[in-house]
């Protein structure tokens, strides 16, 4: 058999299907050639059977199959890890937090609820990153007797290509206390603010916050400031010290938590924290945009920080008649219900 024939007869003689003679000349010719060795080297007849139903192939498919699988889970994990070390070195801290917009716009998460949402005070803070995004939430209440009112949610979301600040307190519903209070007895304890009928300055307000002259607990003071796009800006008197770091608010994770009981109230320096706050904030600009405009902040940052700005209004709390009698006694006619309780008046508040 010459090679020309042996090659026509190759799939047969793969198959199996030649004759005993015709077979028998292919063992001997391929036994001599090389190029008909090289064409067969791939195919290991060695077990095959034919007649077996194909379940030898079937068994090489399953575990080519797994193989497979194998593989495409491995390249799987493979791209997650890389896709998880892309997020932490370039996602986060080159597109989201640009330019400490990030930062920035926990900082504002913070301050925001207090400096224009009257007798609200930031108790928590967290800070959680996913992949192309950024949130920070807070959790705010307003000083009730003892204890606290819940208002909220604020927080701030950044993604890459922009941020959503919350500005109000969705929750508070102020009613005029001349259509509550009547109706309150002496087992309550609520949470009013008031204009004052003069503007104060910042010792005159400390004075009044120092002793109001009931048992109540001046928490948040408002100043007399112009503003086109807020409510009139204040903020609590009653709040600790420490503030949520830079380097904090900076972070992909993090969490922080204040309290606010036995703190001696501090007018000036609330003053002082609400300029801090509206500064740092009017530096990044989009941040600023997003809060309400750069050079409204930086003027009102400008009026904290150069003058000497009159407290206009206040939030008090306490038992329900103290506080009727504190109205009566600064020449207060009325005000704003923000919260009312059952009685609660065990631990010391602001300082008292």
């Amino acid at each position: 058999m010459n090679h020309d024939e042996a090659t026509e007869k190759l799939d047969a003689y793969v198959a199996g299907t030649l004759g005993a003679e015709q077979a028998g000349e292919m063992d001997a010719h391929v036994a001599e050639c090389e190029d008909c060795q090289a064409e067969l080297a791939p195919v290991d007849l060695a077990g095959f059977d034919p007649s077996d139903d194909g379940e030898q192939v079937q068994a090489s498919v399953r575990k080519a199959m797994r193989r497979t699988a194998l593989a495409a889970a491995a390249y799987a994990v493979m791209a997650t890890v890389v896709l998880l070390i892309a997020t932490v070195l370039v996602v986060q801290p080159l597109l989201l937090a640009r330019f400490d917009r990030a930062a920035m716009a926990a900082r504002a998460a913070y301050e925001v609820p207090m400096l224009f949402n009257p007798g609200v005070q930031v108790d928590e803070l967290t800070i959680r990153s996913g992949l192309a995004h950024r949130t920070t939430t807070v959790t705010v209440g307003i000083p009730l007797g003892s204890g606290t009112h819940p208002v909220g949610p604020f927080g701030a979301e950044v993604t890459v290509f922009g941020m959503d600040i919350k500005m109000n307190a969705g929750s508070q519903d102020p009613t005029i206390t001349d259509a509550v209070l009547p109706g309150l007895d002496d087992g309550t304890v609520v949470t009013v603010e008031v204009g004052l009928p003069e503007p104060l300055d910042i010792e005159a307000a400390q004075a009044l916050a120092s002793d109001p002259g009931r048992d109540v607990r001046i928490t948040w003071v408002g100043f007399g400031l112009p503003s086109r796009s807020f409510r009139p800006i204040g903020y609590p008197i009653c709040r600790q010290a420490d503030t949520p770091s830079d380097r904090l608010l900076g972070a992909t994770s993090a969490s922080w938590g204040g309290t606010w009981t036995g703190v001696v109230p501090d007018v000036r320096g609330a003053v002082d924290k609400a300029a801090a706050g509206l500064e740092a904030i009017s530096s990044q600009s989009e941040v600023a945009d997003t809060v309400g405009g750069r050079m409204e902040l930086r003027s009102i940052v400008a009026a904290l920080k150069d003058g000497d700005p009159a407290i206009t209004s206040v939030v008090v709390t306490g038992p329900t008649p103290e506080v009727v009698a504190f109205l009566a006694d600064t020449g207060i006619p009325h005000g704003a219900v923000l919260a009312v309780g059952f009685y609660d008046w065990g631990s010391p508040v602001c300082g008292r």
